[in-house]
């Protein structure tokens, strides 16, 4: 049972790279797909897989029939002193808000976690950081790149709505001595679990997990849309920063600045959220299919999981804050320290709050899968029942995930082309914004609209 048959071929792949790292014959590797994605590939003239081997299939975090999220920290966190557990967090310690002073200006949000992983480095207790940072690489705008100091840190110290994977630095992991901690969104930390219950070797040396929330992953053609809905060359895309601060703007209207070879020259250029970036992003465009059937938002196989103060008091302010919520006590004290310290400025926050504050992504992601037979398994206690509305919303997401990828392929990255392709998806899209509304319509109507639409949109 490999990947390749058991969750490619059945479009559940999310691009993370782990399974192409653990494959004891280098039969795998990652590349870009069709659809601007991360798939493993079997390389041309591989051996054959060993009879009993199916390693890259147990480590795999999508098909959902390895341990899932509840039971993987269940395992790690339930013994921790003062551990408590929500379904919507998984285990929790404690949950702070706040900001680093040196790291907030250069950081997507408040830059603790920049903090935290710059001073498990300097203090000699990782040997080296995994995080997702920019690249010159023509092929790829952003990576996991292992860090040695504090600048190479803070030069990762942003967000990127981009695909990334893990091959090149696990494999670094397994072949070097030596301690780490690694930064990823939920699927790559679950995969990190999964894979260290396989080689003790990475289990000894990756010794700090932190994760970061997550609604969905974007394919590559994200980028290319938002570069040109900001009038750059998606053609000649050459870097990209996903959040900066525009320090007269509140931090939930954070902007993009891209460069793009125009003509001749390379011209820097800014976008700000609210200017069609965010909507496209909460309209699922370019989603990755694999995100349709994830349930964790807080990374619940992390030490510690950090995002966005997405609550009023904070958001509305220009510089960010972050909210860190922790499992393990080591990264719960070394938050204490900083605070007594004064290195950064931190607050206890209710976990109620917390979870208010990623509510939206909470009611998207595990509202918005129509479970259907066969497809991956799911911690199916985590949802309610669908309403009529959360059902609509499903079918609109899907929707817009898979006509965008189509349409942009077909439109060449010309923008007004896309916006005419995708124009008769808006209509229909208008029209079940004025189903969610009725909700007075009797469930068995609006059952029947909602199938309808199921088969009938692209």
């Amino acid at each position: 049972m490999t990947v390749i048959e058991e969750v490619v071929a059945k479009g559940w792949c999310i691009g993370c790279g782990m399974c192409t790292s653990v494959c004891p014959k280098d039969r795998l590797e990652i590349l870009w797909n069709d659809r601007g994605e991360y798939n493993p590939v079997v390389v041309d003239n591989a051996p054959t897989c060993g009879e009993t081997c199916s390693l890259c299939y147990q480590v795999c975090p999508a098909h959902g029939n390895t341990r899932n999220e509840t039971e993987i920290g269940k395992a790690l966190y339930d013994k921790v002193d003062g551990i408590q557990h929500t379904p919507e967090t998984g285990y929790h310690l404690s949950s702070y808000v706040g900001y680093s002073k040196e790291h907030r200006l250069t950081s997507a949000s408040g830059g603790l976690a920049s903090w935290v992983l710059e001073s498990l480095l300097e203090s000699g207790e990782v040997d080296g950081v995994l995080a997702v940072g920019r690249t010159t690489d023509s092929d790829k705008l952003f990576e996991f790149k292992i860090c040695s100091t504090k600048a190479e840190v803070r030069a990762c110290g942003r967000s990127a709505y981009y695909p990334v994977e893990v091959s090149e630095v696990i494999r670094h992991v397994l072949k070097n001595e030596g301690q780490y901690a690694i930064i990823g969104l939920p699927c790559v930390c679950k995969a990190i679990r999964l894979a260290q219950d396989k080689l003790p070797k990475l289990k000894k040396r990756i010794k700090y997990i932190l994760g970061l929330t997550c609604g969905h992953t974007c394919s590559k053609f994200f980028a290319e849309y938002i570069c040109a809905l900001g009038g750059g060359n998606p053609h000649n895309l050459k870097e990209f920063i996903f959040r900066t601060k525009d320090l007269k703007q509140p931090a939930s209207n954070h902007q993009m600045t891209f460069c793009s070879t125009e003509g001749s020259e390379d011209v820097l250029r800014n976008i700000l959220w609210n200017k069609g970036v965010g909507s496209a992003f909460t309209n699922g465009y370019f989603q990755l299919p694999g995100c349709f059937y994830c349930d964790d938002i807080f990374a619940e196989c992390a030490d510690a999981v950090f995002m966005d103060a997405w609550l009023p008091e904070y958001s509305k302010q220009s510089e960010g804050y972050t909210i860190a919520l922790t499992r393990n006590s080591r990264i719960n004290a070394l938050l204490v320290f900083g605070t007594e310290r004064d290195f950064i400025k931190s607050s206890k926050l209710p976990i109620g709050e917390t979870i208010t504050s990623q509510l939206s992504i909470i009611e998207c992601k595990r509202c918005r899968t129509i479970n259907l037979k066969g497809d991956p398994k799911q911690r199916t206690e985590l949802f309610k029942h669908p309403t009529i509305t959360q059902r609509l919303q499903a079918v609109r997401l899907r929707s817009y995930a898979q006509t965008s990828v189509a349409k942009w392929k077909i439109s060449k990255m010309q923008l007004r082309k896309f916006r005419t392709l995708i124009h008769p998806l808006h209509k229909k899209m208008i029209f079940i914004s004025m189903i969610q509304r009725t909700l007075s319509l009797p469930n068995n109507t609006v059952e029947r609209v909602v199938n309808l639409l199921k088969g009938d949109l692209p």
